[in-house]
């Protein structure tokens, strides 16, 4: 089955939640048991939250009269984690009842009608967005991303309290307060509210010394948000590894490296190829660090710029080399390449290695439906009917375990019916 993965084999880009206080944590986790005391099977389609069926004027009027803010689950019609939400949270008994409470609810397509304007306005890039405005359409705070129903109502708590809400802390940070432990915190919020949090922090750090990054407070701010356009920073990092790794025995030095040349490698090779100019520096650059697993990550290049839509058999021949060279990938890695082979490459000798990785993938998360799910479409394609069979009713049993959606593969076993009965035909 399908994950949303970049070829990627050795980055890992995390996402960070706002924290609430601790009181409202307690109290929220008490909500979630009493409602579950009294209603062990409450249906959480009957009980999430309404959503107002009506425009954005008409959304203020009613926040106006009822003294609310307006929560905007901002969305789009192709965005997986929105759909999961919608189905798995928005529906929560709990989830409905503190914003049915306290909120003037809507969900709007930022795609389409008033939902242009409002994205444009609101400067909403990333999905699903949540915005939280007051009856005046004021922006006072945000949120991106999908999260557990526990971790929504603090979304919600945070926007209830001016003194949590991202707009405060904006304010804070715009009227000069520096203080490292506020920079930190405000920084982790900005980035939960889906904001530019590179742009503030190279504002941040270009009014220190360089030498602050031997600080470890400073050097976590840095491997979270310092770009390759920081070169000032880039330079003293390059030059002084094994310092700020005596400084700060946590710091990954290695990995924030990495992290950094990734993009501006990729980017120069769609600009010029294997032979352009700048591409070639960078490369030489990068492996000139000598960085653990940096070659292993510096051979994918070539491969990430293949189209696997367009060109399927060259980038599985292509990928099937850099696997035969770097073999020691994770399971993500491997379920994807997995199934972008089922998608895209033709060539059987190809599927095998893609057996092979999925194969290897499963054997690493066996508790995985999507992986499961994903070894059982290559078996098919690779016309192995009775194996595939085997592997889709397992992918099944454990998908309804996990009350997972399994229809895509309860479709694969049908395919699988079909071409055996064309098999024995034959």
């Amino acid at each position: 089955m399908k994950t949303t993965a970049l070829i990627i084999a050795a980055l890992a880009f995390g996402s960070l939640i706002t924290a609430p206080n601790t009181s409202f944590a307690q109290e929220a986790g008490k909500e979630v048991k009493s409602a579950e005391a009294q209603n062990p099977t409450s249906s959480a389609t009957k009980n999430g939250i309404r959503f107002e069926q009506t425009t954005f004027a008409e959304l203020k009027a009613i926040a106006a009269k009822e003294n609310k803010l307006i929560f905007i689950d901002a969305f789009t019609t192709w965005c997986g984690p929105c759909k999961q939400m919608a189905k798995n949270v928005f529906t929560d008994a709990v989830v409905g009842k503190y914003y049915n409470d306290r909120f003037i609810n809507a969900k709007i397509d930022m795609e389409a009608g008033e939902g242009i304007e409002i994205a444009r306005q609101y400067e909403v890039r990333a999905y699903p967005t949540y915005l939280f405005l007051a009856a005046d359409g004021e922006l006072v705070h945000r949120a991106v991303g999908s999260m557990p129903p526990s971790e929504f109502i603090m979304v919600g708590n945070a926007a209830s309290s001016p003194e949590e809400r991202i707009s405060t802390w904006q304010k804070r940070y715009k009227g000069g307060e520096r203080k490292p432990e506020f920079i930190s915190a405000y920084f982790k919020r900005a980035e939960a509210a889906g904001l530019n949090v590179s742009a503030d922090f190279q504002t941040y750090i270009s009014d220190k010394p360089v030498e602050a990054l031997l600080d470890s407070t400073t050097w976590d701010l840095y491997a979270s948000y310092g770009t390759f356009a920081m070169t000032r920073e880039l330079d003293f990092v390059k030059a002084n590894r094994d310092k700020i790794t005596k400084a700060n025995p946590k710091a990954d030095v290695n990995a924030k490296l990495k992290d950094l040349y990734w993009r501006p490698l990729n980017r120069a090779y769609g600009v010029g190829g294997a032979e352009g100019e700048q591409y070639k520096k960078l490369d030489v650059e990068f492996r000139g660090l000598k960085l653990k697993d940096g070659d292993k990550l510096a051979d994918l290049v070539p491969v990430n710029a293949i189209d696997a839509e367009a060109e399927g058999d060259k980038f599985g021949a292509a990928v099937a080399t850099y696997y035969k060279k770097h073999p020691d990938q994770n399971g993500q890695w491997l379920n994807s390449m997995a199934w972008s082979f089922y998608e895209h490459v033709a060539d059987d000798k190809l599927l095998a290695v893609a057996e092979k990785m999925a194969k290897t993938a499963l054997s690493k998360d066996a508790s995985n439906y999507a992986v499961a799910d994903t070894y059982a479409s290559v078996l098919f394609k690779r016309g192995k009917l009775t194996e595939a069979t085997k592997a889709a009713t397992d992918a099944i049993t454990l998908g309804l375990k996990q009350d997972e959606d399994v229809s895509g593969t309860q479709e694969l076993i049908k395919k699988i019916k079909e071409a055996s009965k064309a098999k024995k035909k034959k």
